[in-house]
Formats: C-alpha cells, sequence, structure tokens
C-alpha cells in the first residue's frame, strides 16, 4: 500500500514566490530582455554611424560635383587655349620675317636715330625715314646701313628747329629719308 503524508507543509509567502520553475522564467525573462536592449542599442549606434558617413558622403558628392564642373570649365578653357595656340603657330610657320628687320632690331645699329618708317618698296628696295640730333650718328647709321643693307640713295635731308618759348629751348634736329636698293 502507498503511504500518503497529508500533514499541511506551512510555506512561506517568500518561497510560494520563489518557486525554481518561477525564477528561471523570469531570468529568462530577463536575459531576453537585456539581450533586446544590447542589440537596440548596437543598432542604433550603427545607424547613427552609417548616417554620419551618408551625410559625409554626401558633402564629399556635392565638393566633387563642383570639382567636376570646375573640370569641365578648365577643359573647355584648354582646348580654345589650344586651338588658339594651333593658330599661332601655324601663323607663326607661315609668318616671314624680312631679314632687314633683323638690322634695325640691333640698337647699336640705330643708336641715336628714331626711326618714323621702315618698309619694302619691293623685293629690292627698301624706304627709311626718320631723325637724329647729330650729324655723325645720322653718318654711322648711313654707313652700316650701307654695309649691311645695300645702295643708299636720299631722297630728302633737313635740318629742322624745336623751340618752345615757355622753356626757352631750342633744339636742332634733322629729319631724312633714305631709299636703300638692297644687295
Amino acid at each position: 500500500m502507498l503511504r500518503f503524508n497529508f500533514a499541511e507543509v506551512k510555506e512561506s509567502q517568500l518561497a510560494k514566490y520563489l518557486n525554481p520553475d518561477i525564477l528561471f522564467a523570469l531570468i529568462v525573462i530577463i536575459g531576453i530582455l537585456s539581450v533586446t536592449y544590447l542589440q537596440k542599442t548596437v543598432i542604433q549606434q550603427e545607424i547613427s554611424k552609417i548616417q554620419s558617413d551618408i551625410s559625409r558622403l554626401q558633402a564629399e558628392k556635392r565638393r566633387l560635383s563642383a570639382v567636376a564642373k570646375e573640370e569641365k570649365i578648365l577643359k573647355k578653357k584648354k582646348e580654345e587655349l589650344n586651338r588658339k595656340l594651333s593658330v599661332i603657330s601655324q601663323l607663326d610657320k607661315s609668318r616671314n620675317v624680312p631679314s632687314f628687320l633683323y638690322f634695325f632690331a640691333n640698337p647699336s645699329n640705330t643708336k641715336g636715330i628714331w626711326l618714323d618708317a621702315v618698309f619694302e618698296r619691293n623685293k629690292n628696295a627698301l624706304f627709311i625715314s626718320g631723325y637724329a640730333y647729330n650729324l655723325n650718328r645720322l653718318s654711322d647709321f648711313l654707313k652700316k646701313v650701307s654695309q649691311n643693307l645695300g645702295d643708299i640713295t636720299f631722297k630728302d635731308a633737313y635740318r629742322k628747329t624745336y623751340e618752345n618759348k615757355e622753356l626757352k629751348l631750342k633744339i636742332n634736329y634733322y629729319t631724312f629719308q633714305v631709299n636703300v636698293e638692297r644687295k
């Protein structure tokens, strides 16, 4: 036969609520809530980090689009400059600088002489007009022209005077016009 103990056991209120099953369920619920809270916190941190990355990348995108616009403008300017340079180089290649101009470009050849006009009448003739303060300078210039460019034929040579009464200034100078038959 079976034995039964029908005596009443007196349980305390604390023992009644601290049942191991209830305690275990409570610990599991608290654990699940804490893990869920930690996951939520981690996800929120990741979201805020991603949002800051997105805003940083959008700012970078705006900056790069401005740079791209500037690059387009600069490319157009570069193309235009290259086109201009090609035109200039073509003009430079096709340009024929008369050799007599190099003579006049040398300052030692024209020292003391102010040239008013130098041009080519035809392939073998030049016209030169200008001014000089001193006849010796004019003579030296004409010798250099005859030695380097060709035979000289005088067209005109005059002595003139510049007067300024306010400054009480009187300056003598010479004007000349010369034809040169080139060598």
